[in-house]
């Protein structure tokens, strides 16, 4: 069964007939698709310039596929503004039965939507789909792609593992060729295939000749492709525009046109005048459109005899089997040609006519094309209409309506403010190469407030920070009223966020309130300047000061976030996850609107305060989620920190390869900015930490010591990292360092009971390197006599009661020091901490204790995820649940469950979760033997 998008419809029968060549090409398709068919999904590009044959040959490819469900789209570079569009496209066609139980899929996702939320809708659906066959996206001029689309469709594709999902894009390499958001797409997919196309050659040219004319000597067609380097848009177009006699010709030379595009405008100019009125027409609306509504346009008589002509000379794309008759040009060069060609008069009065034929939304388009000087009212509509635009989310679409309205505009005032206002809507929406483009235009610009403001943001972008500072804070300064209110406050803000960037704590807090004080903020803007605001603080007077307040309502959503980011970086960690989880809840349901990495930031956070909490399989599934997400949007602190949490886990569970890679990839953006380099040196302190090697820690945090990087982002996370300098300054021997560092850590969570055990832990340990064995047992003494510290980091109890064990063993109490010890090692094992298990069981062993280490339990031959999905079905969810935790399909899920059924010897989930519950009884307490066991390592 085949479901063809709207754009994106197999070719028809007598277009196949005339398919020729590309037989290497078909076959890497066919041997793909034979591979995503048991279930390995795979990325297709094919690649090449305009009219190599790109369309034709996906058309020709998808035509043959049996039993599949295809999902068509197609770009268009008029569209790339519109949020979400793509995605629209490729779920038009869905069953509205099956497509309703995906929200936002089915009302259609507006801006404000997350992209990760909409990905995790389309993952949903392509699970549903497979239950019909082999499931193809198929996406035309993926180089149109609108960012939005591309970002959702990065993070779903990133979550397909064992699905029956092929996804085939056609993209330019010339001209408007890809970007790099959307190669890095192509690029990141480990399972991806790219398909270059060439020019055809010269036995494929004969075959094309002898199915569109009567045949053709050799040498008539040696010359036509050499004339056409095998281009095959241009060998159809010339085979089908001159007579056989003209090109078999011998010595002759046929009247061949120097272009491509001068052949279309020459096979146009020969057509019957209702058939050059229709194509004209249809150039102007240029999409798909029912023939009636062309036919209206052009006023043409009988718009089906006039269509006729342009059938059989390859122009125009014909579905007689839809009521509509819908028709659309076969190639964009075609029309690109016909709309050349028609007159400027009749040209603006077609644009005029059909903006009143289109919707409002597309209406604008024809309105500006159909006006051929100044016109002040029309701009000022547009200003408009943008507006409610960026206050919807749709900055990108906003900055394009301003631009228009700019060449409207007879007044250069009126001008400028449009193109620099386009400018800051563009930072917004993170569209850099418009953004960039705009330079020239700003600079030729009037000194203004708003002039500085938008090169202060083409500066920021640039990296340019000394200047984003001067521009910004020129702006900001600026008294403005009236219509030009807003911009002093937004330039603040964005100079907030510049500074809190660059870790600077009080002058963050100085823009931010310079910009909350104004009282003209929108909200959006408003929240965001509040958050940097309390980095600013969190920067100058350490983590965890000023939270916003918890409203309780849908209106406090664009702050749950970040909320939860500061009680986290305070080690509050119960509210951190209550926020965080909150937010990320409303996110997937579209409902966050502050900013687009919001959903992004609430689940590599989240992942952080996980670990933190002991909750070391939860964070590292949110991590992977977040890695994902970020990754998709290309925000380099989100991927820092998403990478940072799955470093922590995966360290701490001794997977030495899966944490060199996250800290690998950690460290790749330690030269970002100082946040970057922050997350980076605590995952290199992390591993460290857990493989034993305090010097290597001390190296790792070295760059945090600095007084600069203290006082910004380094102050910032200091709860995080401070625990771990000391760590390592006293495994070094630096004990006076490890006493002023410890002081401050001490001073910093001085309203922190997640860290009284690290600090209880580190204050002994220092005490007894210094000698004072008596002051060390006096702290571990209190500390026991307290009971566990019930909002303590699980880590740092566990070595808290270690060292407690190991220090009573040294005054020869060796029953009370195998109670801490056996404790450690439980709470070790809770965490499924190998390494400091391990340690744990050497430090049992060494005290004479006998003990054998826990046998190894039958998961540790499984992979990462397979162990994810083996505790979740632990914990009794279902597979349907499962999947949905873990945004990935059913079919998926299925096919870890039978990997882990078929490593493990068991038949069903009840086996699995007795199995796991046994074992995780069996790891927690090491077993009592007849003689001391050395450690068993993995």
């Amino acid at each position: 069964m085949v479901l063809p998008g709207e754009r994106g419809s197999p070719p028809s029968r007598a277009e196949r007939e005339v398919f020729v060549g590309r037989r290497r090409e078909l076959d890497q398709l066919r041997e793909i698709a034979a591979r995503v068919a048991a279930g390995t999904p795979w990325l297709v590009s094919v690649e090449g310039e305009a009219g190599m044959g790109k369309t034709a040959l996906l058309g020709h490819y998808l035509a043959e596929l049996e039993h599949s469900v295809v999902l068509g789209a197609r770009a268009d570079e008029a569209e790339v503004d519109y949020g979400f569009g793509l995605v629209g496209q490729l779920v038009a066609r869905v069953d509205p039965d099956v497509l309703k139980r995906f929200p936002l899929l089915s009302s259609g996702p507006t801006p404000a939507a997350a992209p990760f939320a909409v990905g995790a809708e389309l993952v949903g659906l392509l699970g549903k789909l497979q239950a019909r066959g082999l499931v193809v996206l198929s996406i035309d001029d993926w180089q149109w792609a609108d960012q939005l689309s591309v970002q959702a469709l990065g993070f779903a594709l990133r979550r397909l593992w064992a699905d029956r999902v092929l996804t085939v894009v056609t993209a330019r390499t010339a001209g408007n060729g890809l970007d790099a958001i959307r190669r890095r797409l192509l690029e990141s997919n480990e399972r991806t295939t790219r398909i270059v196309l060439k020019g055809l050659g010269v036995e494929e040219a004969d075959e094309l000749a002898a199915a569109l004319s009567n045949g053709l000597s050799p040498r008539a067609i040696e010359r036509l492709h050499t004339h056409t380097g095998g281009h095959a848009l241009y060998l159809r177009t010339l085979l089908t525009e001159l007579a056989p006699d003209e090109l078999a010709a011998g010595d002759v030379k046929p009247p061949l046109s120097a272009t491509l595009a001068q052949t279309i405008e020459d096979r146009l100019a020969r057509l019957p005048s209702d058939t050059r009125k229709l194509l004209e027409a249809l150039a102007v609306l240029n999409t798909r459109v029912p023939l009636a509504r062309v036919g209206h346009l052009a006023e043409v008589p009988d718009p089906t005899a006039a269509l006729e002509p342009a059938l059989p000379a390859g122009l125009v794309e014909w579905w007689p089997s839809e009521a509509s008759n819908p028709i659309a040009f076969r190639h964009q060069l075609q029309r690109d040609g016909a709309y050349n060609a028609i007159p400027p008069t009749r040209r603006r009065a077609l644009h005029a006519k059909a903006a009143l034929l289109v919707d409002g939304a597309a209406s604008w388009h024809h309105r500006v094309a159909a006006t051929d000087t100044t016109d002040g009212v029309l701009a000022a509509e547009l200003e408009t209409v943008a507006a409610q635009e960026a206050a919807e989310g749709s900055f990108g679409l906003a900055a394009t309506h301003l631009l228009w309205a700019g060449d409207l505009h007879p007044d250069r005032v009126d001008r400028e403010r449009c193109a620099l206002t386009a400018t800051v809507h563009l930072f917004v929406v993170g569209d850099l190469p418009r953004l960039l483009a705009l330079r020239e235009t700003a600079v030729a610009c009037q000194d203004t407030s708003l002039r500085s403001t938008a090169l202060g943001l083409i500066a920021f972008t640039s990296g340019n920070a000394q200047e984003a500072e001067i521009r910004l804070r020129e702006a900001a300064l600026t008294l403005e009223t009236g219509s030009l209110a807003w911009v002093p406050p937004t330039a603040a803000t964005w100079l907030a966020a510049l500074r809190a960037w660059q870790g600077q704590g009080i002058g963050t807090v100085e823009a931010a309130e310079l910009a909350l004080g104004s009282g003209v903020l929108p909200q959006p803007v408003s929240d965001l300047a509040t958050y940097f605001h309390t980095v600013g603080r969190s920067h100058a007077e350490g983590p965890g000061v000023a939270l916003p307040p918890r409203i309780g309502t849908e209106a406090d959503k664009d702050t749950l976030v970040y909320r939860g980011a500061f009680n986290t970086i305070a080690c509050r960690l119960p509210e951190a996850e209550e926020d965080l989880r909150q937010g990320l809840e409303l996110a997937q349901r579209g409902k966050i609107t502050m900013f687009a990495s919001l959903s992004s930031q609430a689940m590599s956070v989240l992942a952080v305060a996980r670990y933190m909490r002991g909750a070391w399989t939860e964070a590292m599934l949110m991590g992977e989620r977040a890695v994902h997400s970020a990754e998709s949007l290309e925000h380099r602190w989100d991927i820092a920190r998403s990478h940072l949490a799955c470093a922590m886990v995966a360290a701490g569970r001794g997977d030495w390869t899966t944490a060199d890679k996250h800290v690998g990839t950690t460290s790749q953006y330690a030269f970002a900015g100082p946040q970057e380099a922050c997350f980076a040196a605590v995952a290199a302190a992390v591993l460290a930490q857990a493989r034993h090697d305090r010097p290597a820690m001390l190296a790792a945090l070295t760059p945090l010591r600095d007084p600069d990087v203290v006082a910004g982002w380094g102050s910032h996370w200091a709860l995080l990292w401070r625990p771990l300098l000391v760590e390592a300054l006293i495994g070094v021997g630096e004990l006076a360092e490890a006493e002023t560092e410890l002081r401050e850590l001490e001073r910093l969570a001085t309203d922190t009971p997640a860290l009284r055990p690290a600090i209880t832990w580190l204050s002994a340990w220092l005490a007894a390197e210094r000698g004072d064995i008596a002051a060390a047992r006096a702290i571990c003494r209190r500390a026991a006599e307290a009971g566990p510290f019930k909002a303590g980091i699980p880590l740092h109890q566990a070595l808290l009661e270690q060292f407690h064990g190991e220090l009573l063993q040294r005054q020869g109490r060796s029953r009370e020091a195998e109670q801490r010890l056996r404790e450690a090692y439980r709470q070790f094992a809770e965490l499924d901490a190998h390494p400091f298990k391990e340690r744990c069981h050497d430090a049992l062993a060494t005290c004479g204790i006998p003990v054998a280490l826990t046998i190894p339990t039958a998961r540790d031959g499984l992979t990462e995820r397979e162990r994810e999905v083996s505790y979740l079905v632990s914990r009794g969810l279902t597979n349907t649940e499962i999947a949905s935790k873990m945004f990935v399909t059913t079919k998926t899920v299925e096919y870890h469950l039978s990997n882990v059924y078929s490593r493990l010897g068991i038949a069903n989930r009840r086996q699995l979760r007795d199995l796991i519950q046994q074992e995780d009884l069996d790891r927690r307490s090491p077993a009592l033997a007849n003689g001391s066991a050395g450690p068993s390592r993995r």
